[in-house]
């Protein structure tokens, strides 16, 4: 993760992160109350272990009041939305404030229905600091220099100064990402949309029917239609949102400000492979949310910004809005996986730079 501000503020003894228990029915459990841009929520996912493991359904809970200490436990509760109806809908947590070093953290939650009768309770160990992992395969094409990293000092701007690459932008969220190997891809002289789906097809080693937390993205040189589009995200040939592909031809150079617009261009394309839609164009979600023309965000076009792109780029962090670190943390499994659902069907293949 090198220098991220993220990691820097992990340390000491943050409740925070990823959780998991164990047996037939299974849940992944995400805390998120205290660390680096605590949202005050907890999340999860439960599996059914019958042959394959399966996924099951979500839940998201706000934690409205201040966390109890008791008996050398963090307690707290909440009101839960989940993907079906459930009767527990209200849960309580108690997670160990001072294990020992010799044993992992551990976290119990317990659901509750409204009159008190209790429902299942999980007792969950920690496994990561981080809420999701990804696991992310970058392939190239030939001849062409993929970006590496941007120094935010090397231009003026909002935040703290840290060299920022995919993998650390991506860790300031919350969000894990494992680099897999990388291919090199014969060189062609203009890409056609149809040609890249089938280029992901053909390339991506890990692409699967089914929604799961693995994306692609493909750095190309130039694109057929000659729009000067800087990216584009590719539905795979039968799921969502499974991949993503920028194109040099725009944004190539060495120099701090096209770094800059090759980080953002790399982040801002993958947030759309977790379903993030333009700031500008959020009410085109369903159910749909109100746009935010004027967040500070990846997924802000600089040139659309209310007070200008030079404004922008003056007070941009470098970081998504606190809406969608929600989203990218805490949203509904389907609803943020690769290859899972499509909150605006086909349209938002047409979200592209």
């Amino acid at each position: 993760m090198g220098n991220s501000v993220f990691n820097k503020k992990r340390r000491g003894k943050i409740l925070s992160g990823r959780y998991r228990s164990s047996g037939k029915l299974s849940l992944e459990l995400r805390v998120d109350i205290d660390g680096y841009r605590p949202v005050n929520k907890v999340s999860g996912d439960f599996f059914i272990a019958r042959g394959k493991t399966r996924y099951v359904g979500s839940f998201i809970s706000d934690i409205a009041k201040k966390p109890k200490i008791k008996s050398g436990n963090v307690i707290f509760e909440g009101k839960c939305k989940f993907t079906w109806n459930a009767q527990f809908s209200k849960i309580q947590v108690k997670i160990q404030r001072n294990p020992k070093k010799s044993t992992p953290r551990k976290a119990t939650i317990q659901f509750l229905s409204e009159d008190g009768t209790l429902g299942g309770k999980y007792d969950c160990n920690f496994e990561s600091n981080y809420f999701r992992t990804v696991q992310y395969e970058q392939d190239v094409e030939e001849g062409v220099k993929p970006f590496e990293s941007y120094d935010t000092s090397s231009l003026e701007g909002g935040g703290p100064d840290r060299r920022l690459s995919v993998e650390v932008a991506f860790a300031e969220a919350g969000i894990e990402f494992q680099r897999m190997p990388s291919n090199i891809i014969t060189s062609h002289r203009e890409w056609e949309d149809e040609e890249l789906r089938n280029l992901m097809k053909e390339h991506f080693s890990l692409l699967k029917d089914k929604p799961q937390w693995k994306v692609w993205l493909f750095v190309a040189d130039k694109q057929e239609r000659g729009s000067g589009r800087r990216g584009t995200m590719l539905n795979g040939e039968k799921r969502p949102r499974q991949g993503c592909v920028v194109f040099h031809n725009v944004i190539r150079g060495s120099k701090p400000v096209a770094l800059r617009e090759q980080l953002w261009t790399y982040i801002h394309e993958l947030g759309h492979c977790f379903n993030l839609l333009h700031s500008h164009q959020k009410a085109r979600a369903d159910p749909t949310i109100m746009n935010r023309p004027s967040a500070l965000s990846w997924m802000t076009f600089p040139e659309y910004y209310p007070d200008g792109s030079s404004e922008y780029w003056k007070k941009f962090t470098f970081q998504f809005d606190d809406e969608e670190i929600i989203h990218l943390r805490h949203g509904f499994r389907n609803d943020v996986i690769m290859g899972g659902n499509d909150c605006i069907g086909y349209k938002l293949e047409s979200f592209d730079v």
